[in-house]
Formats: C-alpha cells, sequence, structure tokens
C-alpha cells in the first residue's frame, strides 16, 4: 500500500509538472495590416483561454522577417487580472501534415518521369543483349562446305541489317533520356525550392493569470518584405472640363504568408531608429529674390534625348511619350526618396473599407485612396529654341487642396493614353503645370532673319559687334481660339567688357536679370503671328566669347 501511494504521488507531481509547463500552439491569421513606405505593421487577433497560474502559448506559422523588438501582446478589454510575463520570437521549421497540392503535383510529375526513364534504359538493356546474341550466333556446325557459305552470307546480312537497327533504337532512346532527365533535375530543383521554404517564425508568449478566464488578445509586431508605391491616374475629356483625378497606390508584399481578409492601411511614414530627442531652434525669416526660370530648374527627355527646354511643369524625372522610355525609382522605400517633399508634408494614412486577399510570395493588390476634379486652365506652351514642339499644359491655381504626394501620374486625353509623367508637390512655388502632350495644329517655326546674320562691322577703339536677327512664326489650325504662351530668350552678360544691346523683342515680357522672353495671348483658328527678336552683342576685337 505504501508502496502504491509513494507511486500515484509521484505520478501526480510530475503530471503536475508537466501541466504547469505545457505549451500551447495557436493558430492566427493576419487581421490587418498597416503598410508604411517600407514594411508594415501587422496585426493578428485571437480570443485565448486562460487557467489561473501560469500559461505558455506559442503563436506559430508566422512571418520569417519579424523585428523581435517590434512584438506586443496585449488585450483591449482592458482587464487587470492577467499580466504578460515575456514574448519571445525565434524560427522554427514548419510541420507537414501532408503533402500541399503544388508539392504533390511536383512529385508526381517526377515520378512519373523516372518512371519514363526506367523504361527506356530496360529497352536499352533488352536491345543490348539482343545484339549481343546476334553476334555470337556464329556457330554453322554440321554443315557441308557449300551449305556453310550460303549460310553464312545470309547470316552476314542479317547481322548488319539487325545490328544497324538495334543501334539506331538505342540512340533515339538515349536521346529521349537525356530529355527526361533534364526534366527530372527541373523538377527536383523546383522541389528542393518549395522544400526550402517550409520554415516559419513563431512567438512563444508567457502569461500569468489571477484567475481562470477566457479574453480577446491581440499580436501586434513589425515586418519587412511589404510595401507600398503611390500614382496617380489624370484624365482630361476636354478643354471644357476638370481633370478627374484618382489616387492609387499598388501595394507588394513577399512576408511567404498569405493574407486573407485582411483591412490596409496606408502610411507616408516610416519607423526610425529613434536617436535625439528634437530641439526647436530660431525660425529666422529673410528676404529671397523669387525668379520663376524654368529653363534652370526642370529637365524633360524626348524620346531619349535631355533638352534643357524647361516646359512650366512641376516635374522630376521624366516625361514618356506613347513610344518612348522612362526611368522609375526604386520601388524600396518609395516616399522616402523624396526626401524634400515628405519633410513638407503632414505624414497621413489611407484606410481601405475593402478586405484584401494577397499572397505571401510575390503578392501585388492595389488600393484607391482618393478621388478628385481638379479645375484647371488649358494653355498651349512652347519653347521653339530647345524643341519644335507645341505643348497642351494643365495649369492649376488650387492644387494645393489635393494634398498631393509625390507619384507618377498616368495621363489620358479624350480616352487617349497620352504618357507618364512625375509629379513632385515640394517643387511647385505657384501654379502647377501638367503637360499632357504634343499638338501638331499649332506650330512655331524659328530662324533667323538673313539681313540681320551675322552682320559684323568695327568700331573704333578695337570694339567688334555682332548683329543677330531672330523671326518667330506661330500658325495655328485649330478650329477654337486658344491660350498660348511662348518662350525664347536674349543672351545676358556678366563681364563690363561684353555688351548686350536689345533692339526688338516684339513686345514680349523680357526678364532683365535672366534675358527670358515671353509671350502670352489668345490664338485664333487658322490665324499666323510673328515675333521678332533682333539683338546686337560688342566685345573686344580678336577676344572669343564662349556660349554664343
Amino acid at each position: 500500500m505504501k508502496i502504491n501511494f509513494a507511486f500515484t504521488l509521484l505520478f501526480s507531481l510530475f503530471s503536475t509538472i508537466l501541466i504547469a509547463n505545457s505549451k500551447t500552439d495557436i493558430v492566427t491569421k493576419v487581421d490587418k495590416a498597416t503598410v508604411f513606405t517600407q514594411g508594415a505593421q501587422l496585426g493578428r487577433e485571437k480570443r485565448i483561454s486562460l487557467k489561473k497560474g501560469e500559461n505558455i502559448f506559442r503563436f506559430t506559422g508566422l512571418e520569417q522577417s519579424i523585428n523581435a523588438n517590434s512584438i506586443q501582446l496585449y488585450s483591449r478589454q482592458g482587464n487587470d487580472n492577467f499580466t504578460v510575463v515575456y514574448t519571445r520570437y525565434m524560427q522554427e521549421q514548419k510541420p507537414r501534415t501532408g503533402l500541399d497540392k503544388k508539392m504533390k503535383a511536383i512529385t508526381d510529375s517526377i515520378q512519373v518521369v523516372e518512371r519514363k526513364i526506367t523504361i527506356r534504359n530496360n529497352k536499352i538493356g533488352n536491345l543490348l543483349k539482343e545484339k549481343q546474341l546476334v553476334q555470337n550466333h556464329n556457330k554453322v556446325g554440321g554443315q557441308t562446305e557449300d551449305t556453310f557459305v550460303a549460310r553464312l552470307g545470309e547470316l552476314a546480312d542479317f547481322y548488319r541489317d539487325r545490328s544497324n537497327e538495334i543501334d539506331q533504337l538505342i540512340v533515339e532512346l538515349e536521346q529521349e533520356n537525356l530529355v527526361l532527365s533534364k526534366l527530372s533535375r527541373g523538377l527536383n530543383s523546383r522541389l528542393s525550392m518549395h522544400e526550402n521554404t517550409t520554415y516559419m517564425g513563431v512567438v512563444e508568449a508567457k502569461i500569468y493569470a489571477d484567475k481562470a478566464m477566457s479574453i480577446n488578445f491581440e499580436l501586434n509586431y513589425l515586418v519587412d518584405n511589404v510595401s507600398w508605391t503611390p500614382f496617380y491616374e489624370i484624365k482630361s475629356k476636354g478643354f471644357e472640363h476638370p481633370l478627374n483625378t484618382v489616387c492609387k497606390a499598388t501595394i507588394n508584399q513577399n512576408t511567404g504568408v498569405d493574407w486573407t481578409g485582411v483591412k490596409l492601411i496606408l502610411s507616408t511614414k516610416k519607423p526610425e531608429i529613434l536617436a535625439e530627442v528634437p530641439k526647436v531652434h530660431p525660425w529666422v525669416l529673410y528676404f529671397q529674390n523669387k525668379q520663376r526660370d524654368y529653363s534652370s530648374t526642370n529637365q524633360l527627355m524626348y524620346n531619349g534625348a535631355i533638352s534643357n527646354a524647361a516646359l512650366p511643369l512641376s516635374i522630376t524625372g521624366s516625361y514618356q511619350e506613347t513610344n518612348g522610355t522612362s526611368s522609375t525609382p526604386n520601388t524600396t522605400d518609395y516616399l522616402q526618396q523624396f526626401t524634400h517633399a515628405t519633410h513638407k508634408m503632414i505624414n497621413r494614412e489611407y484606410e481601405s473599407n475593402l478586405a484584401y486577399n494577397m499572397s505571401g510570395n510575390d503578392g501585388v493588390a492595389v488600393m484607391v485612396l482618393e478621388k478628385f476634379d481638379m479645375e484647371t486652365k488649358y494653355i498651349y506652351y512652347a519653347v521653339p529654341k530647345y524643341d519644335n514642339n507645341v505643348y497642351l499644359l494643365a495649369e492649376i491655381d488650387k492644387w494645393k487642396q489635393y494634398d498631393l504626394i509625390p507619384a507618377f501620374g498616368n495621363i489620358f486625353l479624350e480616352g487617349t493614353y497620352v504618357g507618364k509623367l512625375f509629379i513632385d508637390p515640394s517643387k511647385v512655388e505657384d501654379d502647377l503645370q501638367l503637360m499632357l502632350g504634343k499638338d501638331r495644329e499649332i506650330t512655331v517655326e524659328r530662324r533667323k532673319i538673313k539681313q540681320y546674320s551675322e552682320k559684323k562691322m568695327k568700331i573704333s577703339g578695337g570694339i567688334e559687334t555682332t548683329e543677330i536677327g531672330i523671326e518667330l512664326i506661330v500658325k495655328s489650325k485649330k478650329r477654337f481660339p486658344v491660350d498660348l504662351v511662348i518662350k525664347d530668350q536674349v543672351p545676358i552678360s556678366n563681364s563690363q567688357e561684353i555688351e548686350v544691346n536689345v533692339k526688338n523683342v516684339s513686345r514680349a515680357k523680357r526678364e532683365e536679370k535672366t534675358g527670358t522672353l515671353t509671350w502670352s495671348y489668345e490664338i485664333d483658328p487658322g490665324q499666323e503671328k510673328k515675333h521678332e527678336i533682333i539683338y546686337e552683342v560688342k566685345k573686344p576685337k580678336g577676344k572669343f566669347v564662349g556660349n554664343f
């Protein structure tokens, strides 16, 4: 009896220790995700039953790229009857209760291929044995000399023909085996890659409860391999309509864990390493010369050729015609590439009412962030000194109310795709001007006036004068009047020895400091206009003037 009692007591104590140290695996799904410019904060919710005392849970099937320092486990119910003692992150090999569909399909294919290879190897073996049998069939004893000679000729013919047939069959089977072997190696490689992705993240948590209870827990943490990139779709139905604008975002995720029915929030901010408490410094105001000189700030790409024509667009990067190419910034940490823009922005979040399903491997989703119409004025613009084309622009004066973010925009005019441009709101000072493409119905021709072309004469004191004349010829084939802006320039001097005298600019608005000339007017259907630019440059004889 004493032995049985001791055994019962020992078993009871051992069972108590096992129960106290048992770990319960918990399977969850991603319920919500706040996606930053790089990375995301994921949330998983689960109702968990706690027993009084110590509880150890293992949240399994998680991502491999979890930031262990970001893990939070809490309840929104405000219950003080439990304490999360610790959370610990680890990686483990994912258990396989059976082959998934993809692995099973690959395994079945490998078996079929290997069976075909075995069958052909057996056929090759049988053919080799047959060939050996033919070669050994040389016993023709018991025959007369005349019979032997006749049978020997027949045997030689048979040996030659059958040996050739066997050799051809063997070659064909070996070629088939080469193809099958290559296919087998490819399938095994795919199977190996699939098997190598069977690791998972695990968060172990110890919770101490004052009493038995059932409570909703939320597990939050940061992961890598998730990002989002904004882009605009800007559509114009014509001159009487505003610009219909849709801001969208492309979300990419490669966490290795599929998302099903996930609520998404996109944020323009990014979690950073905190190093120093921000300090307030004096804010000093000062005067600054404000010049709207597009020719020095903007560059556009026309079918691969860079031009400094500087169309008045708040655009950096490249403009893409339908037959051209463009360069797109790396999508990794997209908005952080434009720090000059994001520093001027208030951090924003976009929340969708929809639930999204995304694959954990190369998963892609598109979210509509906002829609709005931008009231615009349409103008035509040309800089014929650098570009013979006339461009249609949309000029938006109240663009700040739309809280634009740095992004590429796909431009559509009257239902036709025109091209792609980049919008950087931080570089816009006055009106936002977007290029809507070329218009062939308005032409601007720039040519020299012959009687002024490089006419030189000497003046007393060894000064040489060069007189230049330029003519601009503007023609409109439009069926209605349109607003037109033309820009050109006259040279300016940075030396007292070089003198520039402007004689005629055909009533253009002239900026003295930059030499920029601007004509702005309405041109009627079928109308033709001419503008003259006449100036002279004086310099010491024998001295060379660069850039002239």
